[in-house]
């Protein structure tokens, strides 16, 4: 069999006993290695009150890191079912740096204003990246809780918000899917980072340029479903309350379809013809991001301008 370079997934559910495990077998390099090889495994909910605690709990569990913000504890790799818990992981009273990575929770709903798939409360110093967030109350409750870094994620499909904001600031929150009835709620005031520095991508809708979030609602209403999307793949501000501010959403829209006559990026394959020509005041001038485009410069020329501060060329 001809090998291509291709992600390999494998999705299990295996009964042992009483117990179901989900089991996700992934191959980055496609090349039938085992070595390449990681398992991702059903955990019961985590519960962590304190710094002592987390570290005990990394030490039982074989958790990687030692709390550091050069080596922080990581929580990786599980697929946490919180049917009849408030939480799928909760972090309290906790400033030593942890990651919560590539993790999937869903099903918390027991209880209502404090409940969450990940619940933080007098915390900092937490990253939560790539997880899938859905079917809770709240995707993440944050309750007095500063330094949460909380990107590339999808959080979506729960009942009372996305995200909920309970006297937090401090925090930051850029490159997620949000799809939810309400995406943030919040509680108390709080003024918190929503968008990066724009930088290529592509970012979490697979889009040119990373910046800030994407917003979606299941009725086809979200801010970035609705938005006129620029050159680069973003909307206008979103201003979600006084001091949260996402500068950049993002957009599906953008991508050039036509003759280029300014800056733009091409996502899918085909002839494009610059048909002017044009200084770019955005990231870049042309940005291809797919295979097997012909570019035709017909005699004109593009200009990459530094005006806005990227200086990219």
């Amino acid at each position: 069999m001809r090998k291509r370079d291709i992600l390999m997934a494998l999705l299990l559910f295996v009964v042992i006993g009483n117990s179901i495990f989900y089991i996700a077998i992934l191959n980055p390099a496609g090349n039938g290695s085992k070595e390449n090889y990681t398992l991702r495994g059903y955990h019961n909910p985590i519960r962590i009150e304190s710094n002592s605690q987390l570290q005990q709990q990394a030490d039982s569990e074989g958790w990687q890191g030692n709390g550091s913000a050069e080596n922080p504890y990581v929580i990786q790799d599980y697929f946490i079912d919180a049917t009849g818990y408030s939480y799928g992981i909760y972090i309290g009273n906790v400033s030593l740096h942890l990651t919560i990575e590539n993790c999937t929770i869903e099903n918390a709903t027991l209880g209502s204003w404090n409940s969450g798939a990940i619940v933080f409360y007098s915390s900092s110093n937490v990253s939560i990246i790539n997880d899938k967030l859905r079917k809770s109350n709240y995707g993440i409750y944050l309750n007095s809780s500063s330094s949460i870094v909380i990107r590339s994620s999808m959080i979506y499909e729960n009942s009372m918000a996305g995200v909920c904001i309970d006297s937090s600031s401090g925090n930051i929150i850029y490159n997620n899917y949000f799809n939810n009835t309400e995406n943030v709620l919040f509680r108390g005031e709080s003024s918190n980072t929503w968008s990066t520095e724009p930088d290529y991508g592509p970012n979490i809708i697979h889009g040119p340029l990373i910046g800030g979030n994407y917003w979606a609602k299941p009725d086809g209403s979200g801010y970035s479903e609705t938005g006129t999307t620029n050159s680069m793949g973003f909307v206008s501000a979103y201003t979600l309350s006084p001091g949260n501010v996402d500068e950049h959403p993002l957009s599906r829209g953008g991508a050039i379809s036509g003759d280029i006559t300014g800056c733009g990026y091409i996502n899918r394959p085909g002839v494009y013809n610059i048909t002017a020509d044009f200084e770019s005041d955005c990231k870049y001038g042309i940005l291809i991001m797919a295979n097997d485009v012909e570019l035709r410069g017909n005699g004109h020329w593009v200009n990459k301008s530094s005006t806005n501060g990227y200086g990219d060329t």
